[in-house]
């Protein structure tokens, strides 16, 4: 689940993009059951964690469904070993050697950045992942329906989680990247994100904040 798309999951997700996860497996539905049983988070975790590594760059679509009415807004992350973007629309977050800073890109192309701030490492991203799906947690894990596919299940009815009553994260066997993910809120409530494109391949051009077609 990325910052945007899992944290935006990052956040931000494991399988080619093209076999993205596409969110219709799971109904908006406060009942849900894995006919699966559950699993340590160990591989989940570890997944995890890698896609915080890179590199790779990957364009993906973020659908957000409310009461029926669906927004959709373009999404592109990047990363190598020490640079970063998670970008959505004209709103980023970067991340290089200096820190971590919030940008816009305005209209004219022109790019504001608020100041840095210490990044997290990837470790302490992991960490939050397993205060929710380890002992204690709010969620258990499930393995998904495909390779490198997992699912997170609420233990008991939650509000305000990043991973709602239920989220599929998919990632790349060969990046790592987050190739897409679903979760469910509530009924009539969900959030997915679907790559579209995915290249181990990172340019200066694919890590700067920018207008983006």
């Amino acid at each position: 689940m990325a910052a945007l798309a899992a944290g935006a999951l990052g956040a931000g997700i494991v399988f080619a993009a093209s076999q993205a996860f596409d969110g219709e497996t799971l109904p908006p539905t406060t009942t849900i059951v894995s006919t699966r049983s559950v699993i340590e988070p160990t591989a989940l975790l570890d997944a995890w964690e890698r896609s915080r590594v890179g590199p790779y760059a990957i364009d993906g679509i973020i659908e957000r469904t409310r009461s029926g009415q669906i927004e959709r807004s373009s999404v592109h992350h990047a990363r190598t070993a020490d640079r970063a973007i998670e970008q959505m629309g004209r709103t980023a977050l970067v991340t290089d050697p200096s820190g971590q800073r919030s940008c816009e890109i305005l209209e004219s192309g022109e790019v504001g950045c608020a100041a840095p701030t210490p990044a997290p490492t990837p470790a302490q991203e992991r960490a939050v992942l397993a205060a929710v799906v380890g002992p204690g947690g709010t969620h258990d894990v499930y393995p998904g329906q495909e390779a490198g596919c997992f699912q997170l299940i609420a233990r008991t009815a939650v509000t305000g989680s990043l991973y709602g009553l239920s989220t599929v994260i998919c990632f790349d066997e060969t990046t790592g990247a987050t190739t897409g993910y679903t979760t469910i809120q509530g009924p009539e409530s969900a959030t997915s994100f679907r790559a579209t494109s995915l290249t181990s391949e990172v340019t200066d051009l694919d890590l700067e904040p920018r207008l983006r077609s």
